[in-house]
């Protein structure tokens, strides 16, 4: 039971990047401010991320394999592989955060 609940918080925790941001941030020509900003953070994040990582976690959005699949090829658990892109979204997010609260208003 413990399990459970422990899954359940999770669920709640979850942080996704949804596919209309994902296009919206894949765009040359971004149509606002705001969305170039969070671009070049996301991109500025995303650099600073292990190349591995970063594989994995692109690979996660970019390909229609389920997370078994994608764990396998990246030689870990499915439940290693989903705590490590959970442990990327979440670092991610608190690096596009910081870099757009620091830019000027």
């Amino acid at each position: 039971t413990k399990g459970y609940f422990r899954d359940q918080k999770r669920e709640k925790e979850r942080l996704t990047f949804n596919n209309e941001l994902l296009d919206l941030l894949s765009q040359d020509t971004p149509e606002n401010e705001q969305v170039s900003d969070l671009q070049e953070a996301l991109e500025s994040c995303l650099g600073k991320v292990d190349q591995n990582k970063r594989n994995a976690l692109l690979a996660r959005y970019q390909e229609d394999e389920s997370v078994e699949a994608l764990a396998k090829r990246f030689g870990q658990s499915a439940n290693t592989f989903s705590q490590t892109l959970r442990r990327l979204r979440s670092s991610l997010s608190r690096c596009i955060e910081t870099q757009v609260k620091a830019l000027p208003s």
